[in-house]
């Protein structure tokens, strides 16, 4: 990140301890990590948003005060969102930054209210954004119209293109292995 970062350093055990309160109480969803047993690094950028890697894989994003999984983070499993899978016209359009709308969502994996953070999926189920919900499931299957889901991070973005230079692919080439056996 030369050029972009300004401030990188590991997290104590009370900011660790902190970190997780707040990823828990934002996300209210299962999260199968352990900070305690982790190294956890933050990197703070001039481009308005922090990365927290947590053994080497940026899993975090932190965008003023709200936090949120990365891309990775849902690849992996780290961190469970409800994924909402969406047609294939709808791809390139979501890849450029655009919200996601109803007509082109096909399907939930779970119930989700509006203001809920999920985890946008291709119809091959990789995820592809992260999201916060503007309705609820029931309103995104009934109205069939209008912006469901506020892009918030997507592959390819500013933020995927700052952390991805800093991840040991083959490491994660291996996690991705070992977590598909």
């Amino acid at each position: 990140m030369s050029g972009i970062a300004f401030t990188r350093y590991l997290l104590s055990k009370k900011e660790k301890k902190q970190l997780e309160s707040r990823i828990r109480s934002s996300i209210k969803r299962d999260i199968h990590l352990d900070f305690r047993k982790k190294a956890v690094e933050i990197i703070k950028t001039r481009l308005g948003f922090n990365v927290y890697f947590v053994d080497d894989f940026p899993l975090l994003i932190e965008r003023g005060e709200l936090l949120f999984p990365s891309i990775i983070a849902g690849f992996l499993d780290y961190i469970e969102l409800p994924k909402v899978a969406v047609d294939d016209g709808a791809v390139p359009h979501i890849l450029n930054g655009a919200d996601v709308m109803a007509p082109g969502i096909v399907s939930t994996t779970e119930s989700f209210s509006a203001g809920e953070l999920v985890y946008v999926v291709n119809l091959k189920g990789e995820v592809i954004a992260v999201g916060r919900t503007i309705m609820t499931d029931s309103e995104i299957f009934f109205l069939k119209k209008g912006r469901s889901i506020k892009n918030l991070h997507y592959y390819g973005d500013k933020i995927w293109n700052t952390y991805i230079k800093e991840v040991d692919l083959n490491g994660l080439r291996r996690e991705i292995e070992r977590r598909l056996k």
